[in-house]
């Protein structure tokens, strides 16, 4: 057999990745989940398993009971002894429980160390957890608690412990799986406002990413959610996953990379800054915010980025092929707002572009614009006659209601000559009469839920 699909994962900072660290609800009726807990709730030095039962394990000095049912058995360092992570299928008595496999390596086990329960302490042990099929499970789901210090990385490994957590190098790879952050609310969506963050404290990565993902179809996805990523100018990227974007990240904050911000995903509200290369590449990037990193803010995406801001980027603030942008803010980037690489055609609907280095729009005879804004960038609107362009709006003014660093709200202001031209003068659906602001974040009318913000408008707040 194997651990259950169904097994959930618990990381704290106060845990130890020697522990049991996870819990299969489907297993029995009667166990309590020991993984929510720094320690373990039991631990020995003498565990043994015998030939004529491989799959029960026992302790002479014992301490096992009912409620333990569900939970996994960290079993190492015995003699004749399959190092490795099992589940409690059965309480027998206090001496003696039921494992899903056996643990003995050819001949019987004596002498083991064990573990029941208690939390792991780094996402670098949760990958080591997965070094054998029977221990990566598709489906599988982790969490990892909020603290207010930080978890730090202790080694350059991926999958090892106080390391990176590298899915394309353990038997993760190709199965579904989820990583995510939370503080209070224990659920696979939560919006829990603080986050937990993973700082590479120094180290160069291995894998060249602090999480790397590795679900390569779609029905094998693998997601990682609602963590800050410190890489320290240390680590190249924060999250990167394969090529085919079967990976999603969510709700991530990710910076100090020394190359990419995120890298092969689908991000959705992720924020990617003070990056040294582009925040996000090859991405397909919804609600996502790229800030002040030393390349383009989107680079090379090969679906549309939707309602998203690109802002003080050393680079182009959205440079990408054939698809184009909904909804986007490009503010104050030193090359083009918005760019439709090597020649082209760019489709541009209800964006802005204000203050940036280059054009505005560099595009091609091919490319259409409909209801896009900018103040003609430093190099103009367009640097090509587009086939069509519908709505030009010319702003005279910044039209962002706070582009002050670390006070950024980029919904648009009610000045004359700026946002005031942006608001409710989005494009709407064909037939239908709309109130779409102008860029990726709304505004909100005096007394709030006015006719201008409309129902399931996005919110300049991130939780975070």
């Amino acid at each position: 057999m194997a651990l259950g699909a169904s097994t959930v994962w618990e990381i704290r900072q106060d845990g130890d990745d020697d522990n049991g660290g996870g819990f299969d609800e489907t297993v029995g009726v009667d166990g309590v989940d020991y993984s929510q807990q720094a320690a373990a709730q039991l631990s020995g030095s003498d565990g043994a398993c015998v030939a004529a039962t491989p799959t029960t394990f026992t302790s002479a000095t014992g301490g096992f009971t009912l409620a333990m049912e569900g939970n996994v058995i960290h079993i190492y360092d015995g003699t004749n002894l399959l190092d490795g992570w099992y589940s409690i299928e059965t309480f027998n008595s206090s001496n003696s429980v039921t494992l899903d496999r056996t643990p003995r390596d050819g001949a019987d086990v004596s002498a083991a160390d064990f573990k029941v329960g208690g939390a792991l302490a780094s996402v670098g042990g949760l990958g080591a957890v997965f070094s054998t099929a029977d221990e990566a499970v598709s489906g599988m789901l982790a969490f990892i608690k909020y603290s207010a210090t930080a978890y730090t990385f202790s080694t350059t490994s991926a999958n090892a412990a106080g390391g990176s957590f590298d899915a394309s190098a353990n038997s993760m790879a190709s199965k579904r799986f989820a990583l995510v952050g939370y503080n209070t609310t224990r659920t696979r969506a939560n919006t829990d406002a603080d986050l937990p963050t993973i700082d590479a404290n120094g180290n160069t990565a291995a894998n060249g990413a602090m999480i790397e993902l590795a679900g390569t179809t779609t029905d094998k996805a693998q997601l990682v959610a609602n963590i800050i990523l410190d890489c320290d100018s240390a680590t190249a990227s924060g999250v990167v996953g394969s090529s085919n974007q079967h990976n999603n990240a969510i709700n991530m904050d990710v910076t100090n990379s020394t190359a990419v911000g995120l890298k092969y995903v689908s991000a959705f509200r992720c924020k990617s800054h003070d990056n040294a290369g582009s925040g996000f590449q090859e991405c397909r990037s919804v609600l996502c915010w790229a800030d002040n990193n030393g390349g383009d803010g989107f680079y090379y995406a090969d679906t549309p980025e939707v309602l998203c801001v690109a802002s003080n980027n050393t680079g182009d603030g959205f440079r990408c092929p054939v698809p184009g942008q909904f909804a986007c803010a490009s503010y104050k980037n030193d090359g083009d707002g918005f760019e439709a690489m090597n020649g082209w055609f760019g489709r541009w609907v209800n964006c802005v572009s204000y203050d940036d280095g280059g054009y505005a729009f560099n595009t091609s005879y091919s490319s259409v614009l409909l209801n896009c804004a900018s103040d003609g960038a430093a190099s103009g609107h367009t640097n090509d006659t587009p086939a069509l362009e519908i709505g030009k709006i010319t702003l005279s003014v910044n039209p962002f209601t706070n582009v002050a660093a670390g006070s950024e709200d980029f919904t648009p202001n009610d000045t004359a000559g700026g946002g005031a031209l942006l608001r409710a003068a989005g494009i709407s659906v064909v037939d239908q009469t709309g109130y779409l602001d102008v860029g990726a974040v709304q505004h909100e009318d005096a007394g709030g839920g006015g006719t201008s913000t409309p129902t399931g408008a996005i919110s300049q707040q991130w939780a975070r």
